[in-house]
């Protein structure tokens, strides 16, 4: 296989004692900024994500008949005559 032989410690070489020196390290050697990297990315996926939830949430809370109280959610009474 490709990936055969491929290790992340050979990769990566990082070795930190604790978190704080870890985020000591980075910032003088890569930048503060660095911390932040690849968070812009995950901004613009969250909005989806949470725009699909609230509409599946709402969905699923019509199609099953609930309705929101000021408690929580109750059940409508659906006459069947």
């Amino acid at each position: 296989m490709q990936i055969d032989g491929l290790s992340l410690e050979t990769v990566y070489s990082y070795s930190y004692r604790s978190t704080l020196h870890g985020l000591k390290e980075i910032i003088q050697k890569e930048g503060f900024l660095t911390l932040f990297k690849g968070l812009q990315i995950n901004f613009i996926k969250v909005v989806p994500l949470v725009s699909m939830a609230f509409i599946v949430n709402d969905l699923l809370k019509k199609w099953l008949g609930l309705k929101d109280t000021e408690g929580g959610i109750e059940r409508k009474h659906v006459s069947t005559g």
